[in-house]
């Protein structure tokens, strides 16, 4: 396993989308990549084996099939007693539990090996809302069982159960409560964070939005066409050589017209090609030699711009 890595991340996509319409896991948000390919690409950055969360009656589908699945255990589904009555019409904490279930089983794992949950009905989810969560994970792991954002568009505040990172040994405070009929995970998290048992943590200030979900169709085409009719732009700040190259300290870059159609994003690629043509930087030194930084983090030119990123194009300290 990459010691730089978490072992494992799972995709929840079993909800049965009935106020969609459609599975919300065959969508695309980012260009014309499904919501589960962008979901499960994003986890990969950060996990070594990723698992495909589904209903029995989703493993086929065309957008689901391809990729390593766990389906929903029917032992939280079939039988009639107190803890199936609860789950019987499934949700996310049955694809929770049942992850726990199988990997437990099958895969040998160290009790306290950690699962970060992703749900695929969340498109403003990237790299740097899941490395915070990860970086503020890291810091507190051993003194919590969960790490949860608190969620900013709901009464209270109250912990968001769907972009989560979960130890295993969480499993038997969840069972308890499902047991008590508790079915509800936010209602969970609250309660396991009254127990001191969550390391509940904020979003960055420039990503109120990132918890938002899509549930209803009115929702997705709303969404789509904001997402359409917004030009999309960068903050691009040059430093040294690059500042006395372009005679500004910063400026605003319109980005819309640079996607990559064969990868379906834009890329830091893209933006230092269109800023190299217009000031022939290349003249001044390589880009091998330029470290760049997204939001004050260090990136490599194949990250994937989103709208309002600042980017620093820094040289060596020798200028080349």
């Amino acid at each position: 396993m990459n010691k730089n890595k978490y072992r494992y991340g799972l995709v929840l996509v079993g909800g049965k989308s009935e106020r969609m319409g459609a599975d919300k896991g065959q969508l695309a948000y980012h260009y014309d990549k499904s919501q589960v390919t962008y979901t499960f690409d994003l986890l990969s950055n950060f996990c070594d084996r990723v698992f495909v969360s589904c209903r029995e009656e989703q493993a086929q589908l065309a957008h689901i099939k391809d990729y390593p699945q766990i389906r929903d255990n029917s032992k939280y589904l079939n039988n009639n007693n107190n803890l199936n009555n609860n789950l019987k019409k499934g949700g996310p904490i049955v694809g929770i539990l049942s992850a726990m279930d199988e990997l437990e089983r099958n895969d040998n794992i160290d009790f306290h090996q950690m699962i970060i949950v992703l749900a695929c009905d969340m498109p403003n989810i990237d790299k740097n809302i899941l490395d915070h969560l990860i970086k503020n994970h890291q810091q507190k792991k051993s003194e919590y069982l969960v790490t949860a954002f608190q969620n900013p568009d709901k009464d209270k505040e109250w912990p968001e159960p769907l972009c989560t990172i979960y130890d295993f040994s969480v499993n038997k405070h969840l069972l308890k409560m499902l047991e008590e009929g508790i079915k509800c995970p936010r209602k969970m998290l609250t309660i396991l964070n009254e127990k001191s048992l969550i390391n509940l943590i904020k979003l960055p200030t420039s990503s109120r939005d990132a918890l938002v979900n899509i549930n209803t169709t009115e929702e997705y085409q709303k969404y789509k066409k904001h997402k359409n009719e917004r030009k999309m732009q960068v903050k691009v700040r040059y430093y040294a050589i690059l500042r006395e190259k372009t005679k500004v300290s910063e400026e605003n870059i319109s980005v819309n017209d640079l996607l990559d159609v064969e990868n379906k994003k834009i890329s830091l690629n893209n933006l230092y090609t269109l800023l190299d043509k217009k000031y022939n930087f290349s003249d001044l030194i390589s880009k091998e030699k330029l470290t760049v930084a997204v939001n004050s983090q260090y990136v490599d030119f194949d990250y994937e711009l989103k709208d309002a990123d600042t980017v620093i194009f820094i040289p060596p300290i020798s200028g080349g």
